[in-house]
């Protein structure tokens, strides 16, 4: 029995030494490596276009240069030498493990920290980075990515830029451009308002048009009252002062004319007394009386022909006024024809001009959008890197050993 308790004894103390020295051997060997693993994805289209999605193999085939050359600018002296000057990674525990030894911090980072590769049958780039921390990998990972972010930023700047100064200073010229014309344009409108221009063009031509039917009507007036007072001037010249049936109406029942017939007609009565009496017509008596008809008949010849000369030249003298009347009644309307046409004229000139500006404007609009527009694309292009563009598929994260 006593014999048993010992062996029991002597079990349990190997027990307890096993787990000692299990114990011992375990806090001596090293921490295993934390590995932290992030994808780059790289296409020819813009940003958020995923080749492996949606494209077939020949498509991811075209990518895999593009893909190589990104992962040899992962890798590249550049990115690798601003990944390790970085005060982030300077600050952690791998990177002081080697006490300031620049090579031997680069020899580790190219031989088991930092690793790149394609992703087989994809367009997506696999990066890891390996340290004894989880913190330590994650800050590597991330500061990797950032640095060749930075780097492929810078490439596509020096590519694009150019072009894009040459846009942002046509961009800006533009601008300028169309701050003048809306200069010239509210000052257009200052002078010129659109609703109070509409309404003195109309009120304008309405009065035009009126002056103008007017001018016609009193210049066939003219014409019709120059032909006439022409045709009197010839009559005038040929000594042709033939009254009109109506004038000669006229004539015969003036004054003078009514006194003369009324005389030639005492006279005749006096001859045929003289006759009742026994004169003989041949006598003395009835010649005397025959001579005084004869010279009253006369008289009565020459008062007609005066009056109606004198009717003729009044008519002539009527025809020259209503010639002068007509014509200076047109000679009063020719300069406010002549003002408003020029008013009219003037107006549209101003119309014209506020219609070319606009069309300005909105050409220099689309210039201006055109040139937005390119300045956009080249942003785009900038981060695409001479055609390619890398987006961040998925972020740093530790994976399982």
């Amino acid at each position: 029995m006593f014999a048993l308790a010992f062996r029991d004894v002597c079990r349990c103390g190997v027990l307890l030494l096993c787990v000692v020295l299990t114990a011992g051997l375990v806090g001596c060997m090293p921490a295993r490596p934390v590995t932290a693993e992030a994808t780059l994805h790289v296409s020819a289209g813009l940003p958020g276009m995923r080749a492996d999605d949606d494209s077939g193999s020949a498509d991811i085939a075209s990518l895999l240069p593009k893909v190589h050359s990104e992962v040899r600018a992962l890798l590249a002296d550049p990115v690798l030498a601003d990944l390790l000057a970085s005060d982030e990674v300077r600050e952690t525990g791998w990177f002081q493990q080697f006490d300031g030894d620049r090579a031997a911090v680069r020899r580790d980072a190219e031989a088991h920290v930092l690793a790149a590769a394609p992703v087989p049958d994809t367009a997506l780039i696999r990066l890891s980075a390996t340290a004894e921390s989880e913190e330590d990998a994650l800050v590597l990972l991330r500061k990797w990515i950032r640095v060749y972010f930075v780097r492929y930023e810078n490439r596509a700047v020096n590519l694009y830029n150019q072009d894009r100064i040459a846009f942002q200073r046509q961009y800006e010229e533009v601008l300028a451009q169309i701050e003048l014309i809306e200069a010239r344009i509210r000052n257009h409108l200052r002078d010129h308002p659109q609703s109070a221009m509409a309404q003195r063009i109309d009120a304008a031509t309405q009065e035009l048009l009126f002056l103008n039917a007017k001018k016609s009507e009193i210049t066939e007036l003219l014409s019709a009252a120059q032909a006439s007072y022409n045709q009197m001037l010839s009559r005038a010249e040929d000594g042709d002062f033939e009254p009109t049936a109506e004038e000669l109406r006229i004539i015969n029942d003036s004054r003078a004319l009514q006194q003369l017939d009324g005389e030639v007609e005492a006279a005749r009565q006096r001859r045929e007394a003289a006759l009742a009496a026994g004169n003989d017509e041949t006598g003395p008596v009835v010649m005397s009386i025959d001579s005084q008809i004869r010279q009253l008949e006369l008289e009565r010849e020459q008062a007609l022909d005066n009056q109606a000369r004198a009717l003729f030249n009044a008519k002539v003298e009527l025809g020259a006024q209503a010639v002068a009347i007509y014509q200076a009644q047109l000679a009063t309307f020719e300069p406010r024809i002549e003002e408003l046409q020029a008013m009219i004229e003037g107006f549209q000139r101003a119309q014209a001009e506020y219609e070319l500006l606009r069309r300005n404007r909105e050409h220099l609009e689309s210039q201006r959008a055109e040139a937005r527009a390119k300045l956009r694309e080249l942003d785009i292009l900038i981060r695409r890197a001479g055609g390619v563009t890398v987006e961040l598929a998925s972020p740093p994260t530790i994976v399982e050993p």
